[in-house]
């Protein structure tokens, strides 16, 4: 059968048309395409069975030039790849706010125009999780796979041609299905996370994805040696072929190991397909893939992939990090119309300019295509070095409150972390709870100090300091809060800490049952104490337990704090967007009154039944402090209060104390304030 790779094959458009298609659809988030984005795949495939297949072919024809192959594929990919980049970059400054926002932006540029932006987005490892959502260059990272594929076949293939010349036709596809093997072998063995490996190197790097490259050039090869096949084969062969990338594209989602043996789906599929609709071009599949409307998207598949994820990006990052299938549509849409412009005004004029003009591919062009990306990287660089540190010369610590506190020093609930002794002289306390009290501690600590108090701490997520209970969301929850409970008890009564008072607070709406809208999170915790008991039960009878074995430890005052609000949005991200974006920030930020209120209800009533006639135990209540009698605020005075959507931050810490002013000092033991005559 005579094959020629430089031929044109309508129907590749088509296959090129599914592909796009499906990563659009699955990044939108369109149903039925959970395993959309096998369009990367399906795309290597295609540039391995092209590129492979050209360079065999000419390096058999005796016209391969290195310096004519690295210059076309600059031509090709380069033009488009820089547009989309520097429209990103105008882009980016009206929408990303915070400094490491630019600053991130700035490393996908500079990894971007290395053509490594797969080893930056590895060492982040977030293409399938929620930090994907910002970063505006993360699909580059196909790109950059192609590019250094692009360096290493020729090199690779043009090694094996003497070899394949002096020891048989058989060698070069033999050296190949065995390169194609071992790298499928690691692709397998190093998809994580997993048991052994805790990252995926799969997923991006360049080695393990070299098989998906080397099947497509597998079937240039043995279409140069294939005997005409039987039509019937044929069709077969496509309708299996296709229906395996269809699977893939529908039945795969998310939590599919990937690319482990799961990629062989869609790469055999789309090799089968390459192989039986080149054999017989007038199969039906090859006809409907070569249909006018496939066709056209193929040709513009590559900028609408480029197109399509930056606006997702950017149109998400606008609306406060949350998908809406509308926006999203739309930014599809957009990046659609703007994939046509850029075929028609750049890729195809570009082309017909190279062929009318006759340039000569040579080292030259290679070199104009190395200097255009050492300006995408000053680009990089301006963002990381100049426009990152000038947002964050803006900023204080008010408006943008240092990252959630993961651990403290001196805990009763962790004795690994060192469990300090008592002070002499001060009244010695403990804030006991969740990780609520993990965040208060360190501001209350230094109220403390100025009252001649000291506070010890025990904290741990999702743990609040009600003993004789089970608080359920995972196992491992569950472990580490009995774990918890039982030091920071076992050292109360070993009196390891020798106490006089105690602050208790916690995230206490997550421990009661909530039917209705989240207002802080999908949290659902399952709380049960000794035999049967259950919900309230477990919740007031665990508390007044709490009470009774601190005072039998020499407790003589109980603070309880109650819950501050639960927002709708990440509190600093949503003041500081909203801000410079000019929306009204009640209506972005803050929540309803009545909401709060809803969500509160059975927390605040059971801390009420808690704490009613128990001896020096006082609940207080700092809703007010937070809220009016509409709005619940995440900021104030030129201050945001909380570090996230449930945490207080700093400064939020700093208003409980202020609000609570005489509680609190009651707890650190100071003397009521004499009565005025």
């Amino acid at each position: 059968m005579t094959f020629d790779i430089h031929a044109r094959r309508p129907f590749i458009d088509g296959i090129r048309a599914i592909a796009v298609t499906a990563v659009v659809a699955f990044h939108v988030g369109l149903p039925f395409v959970g395993g959309g984005y096998v369009g990367v795949d399906i795309f290597f495939v295609i540039s391995g069975f092209l590129i492979m297949g050209q360079i065999w072919q000419d390096r058999q024809a005796g016209t391969f030039s290195f310096a004519a192959f690295w210059a076309r594929r600059a031509i090709r990919i380069l033009p488009a790849y820089l547009l989309v980049i520097a429209a990103s970059a105008l882009i980016a400054p009206f929408i990303l706010v915070f400094p490491r926002e630019l600053e991130s932006f700035g490393n996908e540029i500079l990894y971007s125009a290395a053509m490594a932006a797969n080893h930056l987005f590895l060492s982040q490892e977030g293409y399938f999780n929620g930090a994907a959502e910002i970063k505006p260059l993360l699909h580059l990272w196909s790109l950059a796979v192609e590019e250094q594929f692009y360096l290493v076949a020729p090199l690779v293939l043009f090694t094996l041609w003497p070899v394949h010349r002096r020891f048989g036709h058989g060698l070069a596809p033999a050296v190949l299905t065995v390169l194609l093997l071992v790298s499928f072998a690691l692709c397998v063995l190093f998809t994580g996370p997993n048991a052994t490996v805790e990252i995926n190197y799969s997923f991006y790097l360049t080695p393990l994805r070299c098989w998906e490259f080397v099947a497509g050039g597998l079937v240039a090869m043995l279409l140069a040696r294939l005997p005409r096949l039987p039509r019937l084969v044929s069709e077969l062969g496509a309708i299996v072929g296709l229906a395996l990338v269809l699977g893939a594209i529908v039945f795969f989602t998310a939590k599919t190991p990937f690319p482990s043996f799961w990629a062989a789906i869609p790469v055999v599929g789309t090799a089968m397909l390459i192989l039986f609709a080149s054999t017989h071009p007038n199969t039906v599949v090859a006809k409907v893939l070569a249909l006018p409307p496939l066709v056209g998207i193929g040709l513009i598949s590559y900028a609408w992939y480029l197109w399509h994820w930056p606006l997702l990006v950017f149109g998400r990052i606008y609306n406060f990090g949350e998908s809406s299938l509308p926006m999203d549509l739309a930014m599809g849409g957009v990046s659609l119309v703007l994939a046509v412009h850029t075929y028609l005004w750049i890729e195809r004029p570009i082309k017909a300019w190279r062929k009318r003009a006759r340039i000569e591919l040579s080292w030259g062009l290679v070199g104009i295509g190395i200097v255009a990306l050492l300006h995408a990287a000053v680009l990089g660089s301006l963002f990381t070095g100049v426009i990152s540190p000038s947002v964050a010369r803006t900023l204080t610590a008010a408006t943008l409150p240092p990252p959630t506190v993961r651990k403290v020093e001196c805990s009763l609930g962790n004795p690994d972390d060192g469990v300090c002794g008592a002070v002499a002289g001060l009244n010695n306390g403990l804030i006991w709870g969740d990780s609520h009290a993990r965040e208060a501690f360190a501001t209350l600590r230094s109220q403390g100090v100025r009252h001649d108090a000291h506070l010890y701490v025990s904290t741990a997520s999702s743990c609040p300091a009600i003993l004789g209970a089970t608080i359920t969301i995972n196992e491992t929850v569950a472990a580490t809060c009995t774990a918890a409970l039982k030091n920071t008890e076992s050292l109360l009564v070993s009196k390891a800490a020798d106490l006089q008072f105690a602050i208790l607070y916690a995230r206490w709406n997550i421990y009661t049952p909530w039917t209705g809208p989240s207002a802080g999170g999908s949290e659902r915790v399952v709380i049960s104490g000794p035999g049967d008991a259950s919900g309230e039960a477990a919740f007031v009878a665990g508390l007044q337990l709490t009470f009774e074995r601190l005072r039998q430890q020499g407790v003589e005052r109980i603070l309880v704090v109650g819950p501050t609000p639960e927002l709708k949005r990440q509190a600093a991200d949503c003041v500081l967007r909203a801000t410079r974006y000019g929306l009204d920030l009640d209506s972005t930020c803050s929540i309803k009154r009545t909401a709060v209120d809803a969500r509160r209800r059975l927390a605040i009533d059971w801390l009420a039944k808690a704490t009613a006639d128990q001896p020096m135990v006082r609940f207080v209540d700092p809703l007010s402090l937070f809220c009016d009698g509409t709005w619940c605020r995440p900021y104030a005075d030129g201050a945001t209060l909380f570090s996230d959507d449930d945490h207080l931050s700093a400064a939020g810490v700093e208003r409980l104390y202020e609000g609570l002013q005489s509680d609190f000092n009651w707890a650190f033991g100071d003397p009521p304030a004499a009565t005025a005559p």
